[in-house]
């Protein structure tokens, strides 16, 4: 054990003591910075920041929680059958009927797998009892270590609520917590929030005018299905809004209706746009468009910058400098290794609802529902600029797009017209800041 690792029964001990006694939140010591970075992202109300307020939010929640919790168990089996291994180190409840599960780690070693064991648990917990109320989580660690950190990002990211704690004690004996009484020792023990677990930034530089890809779900309709034709593809843009909010993407949806033909008929349209993560691949890029600093990659970033390059290589070896059909070949094959999104297209095609299309396909005279793509949000808006007097039905951005336009305090869009004049502006905000892309091929 080292110097300063206190035993894990010592931590147990302590924690119940505190849970019994409803006096854990008087334990953590940064409560009140809690409340203030709440207050902080509340009065900025950033979409791009919704991940780390909810994840707060639930975090205070969970300190509320603990006011009245009461405890059920500890260090008890909640396995469906005779294992032993499915031993929750705390369970509480709440009035609220929540079951607050609790993971304590005092060895570096062995919290990596916190977030593993409290997943395991609220699923034995959950088939067992199929109508239980969301669970609680609270991880309780003293090193922290990469890959728990991790773990419990992505719970945050996945909208699950969790309390992350850090434990931490003032012992400064020559012989640490070895040359210390129990009691002492559990006296100065004090919990922290993880506060920085929860800055979570979505935000990558791009050039929206090649960043951005579009899909579009298009009916022709007679002039008195106009009102239900507008509402179907409305509810079908709102549940894709909804969607593209829960990934972190950035982009929007707008929809339109063309003018009533001659012969009584009109094309209503429904585009939904989001961001490409690989567009720097694209075969839509121009030869000659580069980024001014592409920096140095990171991430799996590395790992792609690392097979482009033997790729590249492998397909280049032996080839005189100026075949340029051979070399040709050799992008081709980097640009395999980063497919481009399907996205935009994928989301609209889940929130479709067939059997309503076909209902008002049989019910309409020759209505055909159609879905396609265009190449980058440039070429979508050459395809609005020849639509510019029509009337937007609905623009609705999200991500770092809707940001924008509050910054900008746009509102709804009459024209669209009006829609391309404020994604030109939001291009241009961008300008420039398309620096350090870590999935660029450098050969």
């Amino acid at each position: 054990m080292r110097l300063n690792e206190i035993p894990e029964a010592w931590l147990q001990d302590w924690f119940e003591t505190r849970a019994q006694e409803n006096s854990l939140c008087s334990a953590i010591t940064n409560t009140s910075d809690l409340d203030g970075r709440l207050e902080y992202l509340k009065s900025r109300n950033k979409r791009t920041e919704d991940i780390e307020r909810a994840g707060l939010e639930h975090a205070k929640d969970i300190c509320r929680s603990l006011l009245e919790a009461t405890i059920l168990a500890a260090d008890r089996s909640v396995s469906l059958n005779t294992s032993s291994q499915m031993r929750p180190d705390v369970i509480l409840y709440t009035g609220g009927a929540n079951y607050i599960l609790v993971e304590l780690k005092t060895k570096a070693a062995a919290e990596r797998q916190g977030v593993q064991e409290l997943l395991a648990y609220s699923a034995a917990i959950k088939l067992a009892y199929p109508y239980v109320n969301e669970f609680l989580f609270i991880v309780v660690a003293g090193a922290w270590d990469v890959l728990l950190q991790r773990s419990v990002q992505a719970l945050i990211m996945e909208g699950r609520r969790i309390l992350p704690l850090q434990w931490s004690h003032d012992v400064t004996h020559a012989y640490g917590v070895r040359g210390m009484q129990k009691e002492d020792v559990l006296e100065q023990l004090r919990l922290k929030i993880r506060l920085d677990l929860f800055n979570m930034r979505f935000v990558q530089p791009y050039d929206p005018f090649y960043a951005m890809s579009s899909s579009t779900l298009g009916v022709t309709v007679t002039d008195g299905a106009v009102s239900r034709a507008r509402h179907y593809l409305g509810g079908v843009g709102f549940k894709a809004v909804r969607a593209c909010q829960g990934m972190q993407q950035s982009g929007f949806v707008v929809g339109w209706t063309n003018p009533v033909d001659r012969y009584g008929y009109c094309l209503m349209s429904l585009v939904l746009v989001t961001v490409n993560q690989h567009w720097l691949y694209s075969e839509y890029l121009p030869s000659d468009f580069e980024p001014s600093d592409l920096g140095k990659p990171i991430g799996v970033g590395k790992l792609l910058d690392k097979k482009a390059n033997s790729v590249y290589g492998k397909h280049t070896k032996g080839l005189d400098e100026d075949d340029f059909f051979g070399r040709s070949r050799a992008y081709c094959a980097v640009e395999e290794l980063h497919p481009q999104s399907s996205l935009s297209y994928e989301v609209l095609e889940r929130h479709r609802d067939i059997d309503a299309e076909r209902h008002m396909e049989e019910s309409w005279r020759n209505p055909s529902f159609e879905q396609g793509d265009d190449c980058n949000l440039k070429h979508l808006l050459g395809r609005l600029g020849g639509l510019s007097n029509i009337r937007a039905n609905v623009f609705l951005p999200f991500g770092e797009l809707a940001d924008f336009t509050t910054s900008i305090r746009h509102r709804n869009p009459p024209y669209l017209f009006d829609v391309v004049k404020i994604l030109e502006q939001f291009c241009e905000h961008k300008d420039g800041s398309v620096l350090s892309l870590p999935t660029y091929p450098r050969y």
